[in-house]
Order: structure tokens, then sequence, then C-alpha cells
């Protein structure tokens, strides 16, 4: 797959329009249905927020594509973030809601950026407390590099190179109104964008 350096751009740009956000997706699951054996016990589960959309969509088409149910869940990992104390006395905390059991599952875990690996790690976790999966495989959208933990996607929509202080913005029709990526020179606070994924 080939990295998009966006290091030197400096001006606002979309790196995935409607067309390609939904290639790219349909990409994924493609790559995901080939990953599987055909009698394989699949479950999406979606980080919040925008991850939580994407796992829904993947499920979606899954259950299209071969005509077999799948469980979708919503994993919020606040509590378990290594930055937990640093973030605000009073986080936004929403409840995860997993109700079916991940035992014995394959689990695809769905998230929107990959950046510094921590909100996965919070994710693994997380998990940890819920039961005992067959596996986990990460679903990344966008893979934007800087990693500060050893963690990598094993099904990746778009790699783009950036710098720590650039910005990368998912936004889906169900939440946002649109679906495309947007790149921006200079990152908003890490608390607004939960840049610190």
């Amino acid at each position: 797959m080939q990295t998009i350096d966006l290091t030197g751009q400096k001006d606002e740009l979309v790196i995935a329009d409607a067309k390609q956000f939904k290639e790219t997706l349909d990409r994924l699951l493609s790559e995901i249905l080939a990953s599987l054996e055909d009698q394989t016990d699949v479950a999406f589960i979606g980080i919040r927020s925008r991850g939580v959309h994407l796992a829904r969509r993947l499920a979606n088409g899954f259950m299209e594509r071969t005509g077999r149910y799948v469980d979708v869940g919503t994993l919020d990992i606040t509590f378990y973030r290594d930055d937990f104390g640093a973030i605000g006395l009073q986080p936004e905390i929403r409840d995860s809601k997993i109700d079916f059991s991940i035992d014995g599952k394959t689990v695809f875990l769905v998230d929107d950026v990959l950046f510094t690996g921590r909100t996965v790690r919070a994710a693994l976790l997380c998990f940890a407390d819920l039961g005992r999966t067959k596996s986990i495989r990460l679903v990344e959208f966008i893979d934007r590099g800087l990693r500060e933990l050893p963690i990598q996607a094993d099904f990746l929509g778009i790699s783009v190179k950036t710098t720590p202080k650039q910005w990368l913005n998912v936004l889906v029709k169900t939440m946002d109104g649109e679906d495309k990526v947007v790149f921006c020179p200079h990152h908003k606070d890490t608390r607004e964008i939960e840049d610190s994924k």
C-alpha cells in the first residue's frame, strides 16, 4: 500500500471524498472476508465515536455479502486510557454496548485513525475484562504514523505520513452528514479531537 506523504503540506486538503471513502470501506471488507474461514464466529466492535459508525457499516456489508448475522458492539475506552487523569476531572463517559459474549469470537476492532497506538492499547485492556476472544483483528481507516507503542493495523484503509502538529479528521455520514477524510496543517486541541489515538 502506498503511503501519502503530507509532512510538507501547508493547506487543508481532502484526501478521500465520498466515492474514495466507499471504495476504501469496500476494500477493507473484501480483505476481511478473504481472511476468514467459512464458519468463523465474527463480531465487529467500534471504538467511540466514529469507529462505531465504521464498524456498523462493515458489519452491514458483511451480512449483505455473506447472508450471515454478525454481532456489532460499541467500546468506550475512556476509563482505560493511560492519560485518564490528565484529560480533566470530568471527562465525558459514554457506556460501552456489547450485549453479547465475545468468548471464542474473532473480533474486528474498528477505529477511524491510528496515531500513537494508545487508544488501541486501552481497547485491548477493555477486552481483558470482557472475555476471551479467539482473536482480535485491528481495522483502521487511516494510519497517520508516529506510533508510540508497537501496534499495527491488520486491515488498513489509507496510510499517510504526518507530523505531530498536523491533523486528520475522518467524517462519517451518519454522524457528520458526509463521508470524507480531511487533512489540516495544524491540529486543534487534543481533547477536542481525540488526537492521542
